[in-house]
């Protein structure tokens, strides 16, 4: 394989602290409390979930810099068996707002058949993973299994834990900046593509420049064989006796709740690729 081929990168994998979403759930029937007023029959076979974004202090203060205020990212589906023995599989449920709790918390309530069930929260793959976007952390948990019955109150929490896609960034050395500019790297599973770059190159990009507007990390879920190509693009600085990087290309392993950093490095003297491949763990965080 010739250097021309070779990818030019020192790839890091970032462990991320674990991120715990808490998502308190309370299902309660009470007559006088269902929202929209429903029937005298509909009150004897529905009741009211209320959903409640808040978490335990400790864990909120230890794992989160922001307390999540409403539900729009996420997709909520049911799974169990209503009183009537009618099976519920991944039935969609929507949540509506229903002001704070008492600890000022926001609240989400749903209207739904009595029985037992649990719920699935999922981000929305339009914003974790879109077509024409770098895409944001996914999560997705499902509560415990929670009984709604008339006059009743039932609770449960889901546990959204780590992401399940991996995030990937990139970083320059000062081998690769003493000779490169304008580094523009393009990230695909094989159909969505992203172009990215370096977060010190997209802070000073000007408008008309190639790198302007480019997004510093996107965001994949992980393909079955856990592997992201990637190839890069470069412009050769005035008087650095190189050539413009055109192509080069590589790939990359990907997991759950990892981030990689794609750090890139050239021969001091020749600027030719040269792939190092390195696995650390870090203290980082998934944003």
């Amino acid at each position: 394989m010739s250097l021309t081929d070779l990818a030019m990168s020192h790839i890091r994998f970032i462990m991320p602290v674990l991120t715990l979403a808490m998502l308190t759930l309370v299902s309660c029937q009470q007559q006088d409390d269902l929202r929209p007023s429903p029937s005298t029959a509909e009150v004897e076979s529905k009741g009211r979930i209320v959903l409640s974004l808040s978490s335990d202090p400790e864990v909120y203060i230890e794992t989160r810099s922001t307390q999540l205020t409403d539900i729009s990212s996420l997709d909520f589906t049911l799974t169990g068996q209503t009183t009537n023995g009618e099976s519920i599989n991944n039935l969609p449920i929507t949540f509506n707002n229903d002001g704070v709790d008492g600890e000022g918390h926001h609240r989400f309530a749903a209207i739904f058949e009595a029985g037992t069930y649990t719920l699935t929260a999922t981000t929305k793959a339009t914003i974790s993973s879109p077509t024409n976007g770098a895409g944001t952390p996914a999560y997705s948990g499902t509560s415990a299994s929670f009984t709604i019955t008339q006059g009743g109150i039932a609770t449960t929490s889901i546990d959204l834990g780590t992401p399940t896609n991996a995030k990937v960034t990139v970083a320059l050395d000062n081998t690769f900046s003493a000779k490169y500019e304008q580094p523009r790297i393009t990230i695909t599973d094989g159909t969505r593509s992203v172009t990215i770059t370096d977060a010190a190159t997209a802070a000073a990009a000007t408008s008309g420049q190639s790198t302007y507007g480019l997004p510093t990390a996107t965001y994949f879920d992980i393909p079955a064989n856990s592997t992201l190509s990637y190839s890069i693009t470069a412009d050769a600085k005035s008087g650095s006796q190189v050539t413009d990087i055109r192509g080069a290309r590589g790939t990359i392993t990907v997991a759950a709740g990892r981030h990689s950093v794609i750090t890139l490095t050239a021969n001091s003297v020749s600027g030719e690729v040269i792939p190092i491949i390195n696995e650390d763990d870090y203290d980082g965080t998934f944003d």
